[in-house]
C-alpha cells in the first residue's frame, strides 16, 4: 500500500516524463493487481481463520465435554474403588462369618448325629415295647374273650333270674287282685272264691320263691331247672287304643295309691301294668318307650318289695313318669324316637363311690357314663365332647354345682342339655337355686338308683322331643 501511495504521488507530479509516467502506470497496475490478489488472499485467510476459529470453538466444546466426562469417569472410578473396597471388606467379613458358621454347623451336625443315635436307641426300645405291648394285647384279647363269655353267661343268668322275678311278681299281683276282690266283694260267695284263689296261689308262690332263692345259691343249671315260666310270653303288638287304656289304668292305679299309700297291692298292680306295657312296647319295636318302661317297672317293683324306700321324691317321680308316658304316646313318631341307650351321660362328683353308683345305675339302662371329680376338668371335657345328660353334685371343690351349671350353659351346644343336681341337703333354697342356675331336676342323697335311671331316661327323651 505504501508503494501504491508512492506511485500515485509520482504520477501526480507534473515533471514526470511521459515514458516514466507509463512505467509508473504499469507498476501501479501490477501493484493494484497484487493488492487485489493480496486482498483476495486476505479474505480467503480471514474465511479460513473464521472456519478454523469455529473448529477451535467446537474443539474447545468437545474438550470441555471430554473434560466433564473425564471428571465424571474419575468420580465413577473413585466410587467404584470405594465400592470395591467395601465389597472386599464385606467378602472378607463374610468369609470370616462363613468360617465361624461352618464351625457352628459342624458342632450342630455332631449334636444332631448324637441325637439321631439317641433316637435310634429310643426307636429300638419303642420297637421292643411294641412287641411287648402286642403280646400283652394278645393276652388281653384272650382275657377279654374269656370275660365276654363270662359276661354273656352272667347276663343269661340275670335274664333268667329276672324272668323268675317277673313270674313271682305276676303271681303276687294275682294274689293282690284276689285280696282286692275279697275286700270289695259284696257277697259272701265272692269272698269265699277269693279266699279259695288265695289258697290255690300261695303254695305256687312259696314254691317259686323257694326255687328262686335256691337257684341264686346254686349254679345256672339249677336256676334253669327251677324257674319254668308260669305265664305265656307277650307277643302281641301294642295298638293305639290299648296304649291309651294301659296308660289310663296306670294313672288310675297311681291316683288310688296316692290316696291309700299303705295298700301295697295297688303298687303291685301298677307294676303289672307298667311291665306289661313295657313288653308290648318291645314287641312293637318302640325301643325308647320300652327302655323307659322297663326302668320304670324296676323302680316300682323295688318300692313294692321295700316300702320303706317310698318317699315324696319317688312319688313325684312315679307321677311325672306316668304323665310323660302319656305325652310320649301322643307323638305319632314314637317308633322313630332315638334309642336312649345311644346317649352319653356325664357325672361331676368328687365322691368316687357316688360316681361308680351312678355309672352302675346308668348301665342298667345301657347308658354309657363318664365321670369327673373337679369342675375345671369337667369344663374342659364338656367343651371338647358332647354329652346328652349331666349329673352335678352341689358340693364340689373350686366352685359349687350351681355355679358350674351356669358355666356349662355358656358352652356351645349345652344351652338345653338336661342337668340333674345331686345333694344331701334337699332344702327349698337349694331347689330354687337349682332352677335359677339352669337345672332340670333335683335329687337328694342317698338316692334310689332305679329312680335315678328313670329320671335320666325321661329327661333324655324329653330333650329329644323338644329338638324334634
Amino acid at each position: 500500500r505504501a508503494q501504491l501511495d508512492e506511485l500515485r504521488d509520482q504520477l501526480n507530479t507534473p515533471s514526470v516524463p511521459m515514458q516514466a509516467h507509463e512505467d509508473l502506470l504499469r507498476q501501479l497496475a501490477g501493484i493494484t493487481g497484487e493488492r487485489d490478489k493480496l486482498a483476495a488472499r486476505e479474505r480467503q485467510l480471514v474465511e479460513e481463520g473464521s472456519a478454523q476459529q469455529r473448529q477451535l470453538l467446537q474443539i474447545n466444546e468437545q474438550l470441555a465435554s471430554a473434560q466433564y466426562e473425564r471428571e465424571q469417569a474419575l468420580e465413577a472410578l473413585a466410587a467404584g474403588q470405594r465400592q470395591f473396597e467395601q465389597d472386599l471388606y464385606a467378602r472378607e467379613a463374610k468369609r470370616a462369618d462363613e468360617a465361624e458358621h461352618s464351625i457352628e454347623m459342624e458342632a450342630q451336625i455332631a449334636a444332631l448325629r448324637a441325637h439321631t443315635a439317641s433316637l435310634e436307641e429310643d426307636l429300638a426300645a419303642a420297637n421292643r415295647r411294641v412287641v411287648e405291648l402286642s403280646q400283652a394285647q394278645h393276652e388281653t384279647r384272650q382275657l377279654a374273650a374269656r370275660f365276654e363269655k363270662q359276661r354273656l353267661a352272667t347276663i343269661d343268668l340275670g335274664t333268667r333270674f329276672e324272668t323268675a322275678q317277673r313270674e313271682i311278681v305276676e303271681l303276687s299281683a294275682s294274689l293282690a287282685e284276689a285280696r282286692l276282690a275279697a275286700r270289695f266283694a259284696n257277697s259272701r260267695a265272692a269272698k269265699e272264691a277269693a279266699a279259695a284263689m288265695k289258697e290255690q296261689l300261695m303254695p305256687v308262690v312259696d314254691a317259686h320263691n323257694f326255687a328262686t332263692d335256691e337257684s341264686l345259691a346254686n349254679t345256672e343249671a339249677t336256676l334253669a331247672e327251677r324257674t319254668q315260666p308260669l305265664t305265656p310270653e307277650i307277643t302281641e303288638t301294642l295298638t293305639e287304643r290299648e296304649a291309651r287304656s294301659a296308660l289310663n289304668a296306670m294313672r288310675r292305679c297311681f291316683q288310688a295309691f296316692q290316696k291309700n299309700a299303705n295298700d301295697a297291692s295297688l303298687l303291685n298292680e301298677l307294676y303289672s301294668h307298667v311291665y306289661g306295657f313295657s313288653e308290648r312296647a318291645r314287641v312293637s319295636g318302640f325301643i325308647a318307650l320300652h327302655r323307659l318302661c322297663a326302668a320304670f317297672s324296676y323302680l316300682i317293683h323295688e318300692l313294692y318289695e321295700f316300702p320303706e324306700m317310698l318317699n315324696a321324691s319317688s312319688m313325684r317321680t312315679i307321677g311325672s313318669t306316668t304323665d310323660f308316658l302319656i305325652t310320649l304316646m301322643k307323638d305319632r313318631n314314637v317308633a322313630q324316637i332315638k334309642d336312649p341307650a345311644k346317649a352319653l351321660v356325664y357325672v361331676v362328683d368328687d365322691d368316687p363311690d357316688n360316681c361308680e353308683a351312678i355309672k352302675m345305675s346308668m348301665a342298667t339302662a345301657m347308658l354309657r357314663a363318664s365321670c369327673a371329680g373337679e369342675p375345671s376338668e369337667a369344663l374342659i371335657e364338656l367343651a371338647n365332647s358332647h354329652f346328652d345328660l349331666i349329673f352335678l353334685d352341689v358340693n364340689l371343690p373350686e366352685m359349687d354345682g350351681f355355679e358350674l351349671c351356669s358355666h356349662i350353659r355358656q358352652i356351645p351346644g349345652y344351652a338345653t342339655t338336661p342337668v340333674i343336681f345331686l345333694t344331701g341337703m334337699t332344702t327349698l333354697e337349694n331347689r330354687v337355686q337349682s332352677s335359677l342356675s339352669g337345672g332340670n331336676d333335683f335329687v337328694g342323697k342317698p338316692f334310689n338308683l332305679h329312680e335315678l335311671t328313670v329320671k335320666a331316661l325321661t329327661l333324655i327323651l324329653k330333650a329329644e322331643l323338644l329338638m324334634d
